[in-house]
């Protein structure tokens, strides 16, 4: 049997990064694939790569009465053209309006996938706008899918959705882990990793990774405040910061890390790049203070037995087992980051025994086809029912 699933995502870098393998595992189960999202370079990037239909719509993440209104009108009239049998929304904006339009035309399957929870990094009047968006979102589905343990419990508790609504594939993310897909062609690294590599290589100097936007939200200023202690008690140590700094929301502090000789920031690399770092890093750092669905970079990091510092928040809760794979620390405190990372840096065979379980965990229990499997026989279990 045939299934039309349609994809909604403010952004073409959900699929792109978050759905590597998925689409076409889905192809061969008998699904025909569209995907609604902004009109930008990774948009192709999934059509080419995957053989999907795409719909290039303009998403602002921002709350625009005539162009939402616009947005709504054209979501439904891509529903009626191409009449989905499954309508699979992610990310606040997207969600909402997908499930709305979805709902609308009368589409049997709508399926919220919630990477994160908005109402969880808002306070006062503005979480409670954010709780109720969530909940009407919720209420719209058929079926929401978290893609962490822990979120599932967050949304439950705050009766976003009721429990039987709701549901978490093994121990969470949204696609799984699979090493090569970090692994690039070694002509493609760029000449900055590779100059590390090499220097690393003649003179060992212990690398504390970073991975993500380079933002407040990310902890990048507590991470500053710790770096500053480590760089006296660790003086071969180098921190590199993989990410483009954001504009919206750039640490206030930046410019202590840009002057720094013994930073490094080689900007946004693609996720084949990525690999490469984690191959020379000795550890991974994310001192988020909140908007983790899961962690993904931290599964990626014990790919390659890297042990991992992560803030005590959502989702990251979820990705390190703490005091077996790396170790979690209240969110917003240098003091227990700094302490974390330097019982790492001086203790070598603890990073090694944390990083050899963080690699078993995730080539266990995190296969992408897991996922897969999952997600296939949820939609067609939702399907049957309708």
């Amino acid at each position: 049997m045939k299934y039309k699933l349609l994809y909604i995502y403010s952004s073409a870098s959900m699929p792109l990064y978050f759905q590597k393998g998925q689409n076409l595992f889905l192809k061969e189960q008998g699904f025909d694939i569209s995907l609604i999202s902004n009109d930008d370079n990774f948009l192709n990037e999934v059509k080419d790569r995957d053989g999907i239909s795409i719909f290039p719509f303009k998403i602002n993440r921002r709350i625009s009465f005539f162009s939402d209104i616009i947005l709504l009108i054209n979501l439904i009239c891509v529903i009626i053209k191409i009449k989905p049998d499954i309508v699979h929304a992610g990310s606040p904006k997207s969600a909402i309006f997908g499930m709305l339009a979805a709902f609308i035309c009368r589409v049997k399957v709508r399926f919220y996938a919630c990477h994160g929870s908005k109402t969880d990094q808002c306070q006062g009047f503005t979480r409670k706008v954010y709780r109720l968006i969530e909940k009407f979102t919720a209420f719209l589905s058929t079926k929401v899918w978290c893609v962490s343990p822990s979120l599932l419990e967050f949304i439950v508790s705050e009766r976003i959705v009721s429990k039987d609504k709701v549901f978490t594939l093994g121990q969470g993310s949204a696609n799984g882990f699979k090493r090569e897909w970090l692994q690039c062609n070694v002509h493609d690294i760029p000449d900055i990793i590779k100059t590390i590599k090499i220097k690393k290589s003649e003179n060992y100097f212990p690398l504390i990774l970073f991975s993500g936007r380079i933002c407040c939200v990310k902890g990048i200023e507590i991470l500053t405040k710790a770096w500053l202690k480590l760089r006296e008690r660790f003086p071969d140590a180098r921190l590199m910061l993989i990410g483009s700094i954001d504009e919206v929301d750039p640490p206030p502090n930046i410019n202590l890390l840009r002057d720094d000789d013994r930073v490094i920031l080689p900007g946004l690399i693609n996720q084949g790049e990525s690999g490469r770092c984690y191959e020379i890093a000795d550890l991974l750092v994310l001192p988020s203070f909140y908007g983790e669905g899961f962690g993904n970079v931290l599964g990626e990091a014990g790919l390659f037995a890297l042990p991992t510092v992560a803030s005590n928040i959502i989702g990251l809760q979820d990705a390190v087992i703490d005091g077996v794979t790396g170790t979690l620390v209240p969110p917003g405190d240098a003091d227990s980051l700094y302490e974390a990372i330097s019982n790492y840096l001086d203790n070598p065979e603890l990073a090694k025994t944390h990083g050899l379980a963080a690699r078993e965990r995730y080539e266990t229990y995190f296969k992408p086809e897991l996922i897969w499997n999952g997600l296939c026989a949820e939609y067609k279990n939702l399907f049957s029912k309708t």
